[in-house]
């Protein structure tokens, strides 16, 4: 089972966006809807897809609660992620499942390096570093700023939010595949927030360091089995465009 498999489409009818507005707006307390589409194309097309149609599609929300707490969710699969900035400036991790109304911690010693130490990746989603070595840079209008961007083989588009400190749109593209990320839905809501991440601190948890000492546990030993507690790809960017390292599976990188 794979998190970057093709969802279901959410029922939900989400409204037009307006970025108009002051640059200097609330960044915390933030629920944001993304569309993810991936399209696989061959090594001969130069246009970057063969179809229209997309090989992957997925909705995930981004949840910032302040400077030091995020969650990334996946309401078709049930799964949710949260990241954590200490006092120390460790990063740790706990992962939720809904279905099973159970939680594995991650401590920032089992996090694999690059996602236990980049939460400059984490908190914007991608790394403020990494948009800093863009090519070029424009300003669309007060609050917008358009990035693009070729390195070995691969090119990024990216349209900035300012205000909201997130991505609106990024297109990627490398060998044999197109990824398009847009922000479909955004609302400044603390309460709301505060709520989805307190149901989720409800969920019976386990340290990821006590896995081995429990694996009679039926929960799991069906987390080994669908490899949720193995190293693959995260849905932030580091300072070099790449997509970082943490336990369990790809959430909406490229």
């Amino acid at each position: 089972m794979k998190l970057n498999s093709t969802l279901v489409l959410l029922s939900l009818l989400l409204p037009s966006i307006s970025w108009a507005g002051s640059c200097q707006g609330e960044k915390n307390g933030l629920i944001a809807s993304y569309e993810l589409d991936t399209f696989s194309y061959s090594e001969s097309t130069e246009t970057g897809t063969d179809s229209t149609t997309p090989t992957h599609s997925a909705f995930f929300n981004f949840i910032r609660k302040n400077n030091n707490l995020v969650s990334y969710q996946y309401p078709q699969m049930g799964i949710s992620k949260s990241w954590f900035r200490t006092k120390n400036q460790r990063v740790n991790s706990v992962h939720y499942f809904d279905k099973f109304n159970r939680a594995i911690e991650y401590d920032n010693a089992d996090l694999p390096k690059g996602s236990n130490d980049n939460w400059d990746g984490m908190y914007p989603m991608i790394s403020k570093t990494f948009l800093n070595t863009m090519d070029s840079k424009a300003a669309t209008d007060d609050c917008e700023i358009t990035f693009k961007h070729k390195k070995g083989g691969q090119s990024w588009d990216i349209v900035w939010s300012e205000s909201l400190n997130l991505p609106i749109e990024m297109t990627h593209i490398s060998k044999h595949k197109k990824t398009i990320l847009k922000l479909k839905y955004f609302k400044n809501d603390m309460q709301a927030v505060v709520a989805r991440l307190e149901a989720l601190s409800a969920y019976q948890s386990t340290d990821y360091a006590d896995i081995g000492d429990n694996e009679s546990d039926p929960f799991l030993r069906k987390m080994i089995r669908l490899g949720f507690v193995k190293h693959e790809a995260s849905g932030f960017y580091d300072a070099q465009g790449n997509a970082q390292k943490q336990d369990g599976h790809a959430a909406h990188t490229h």
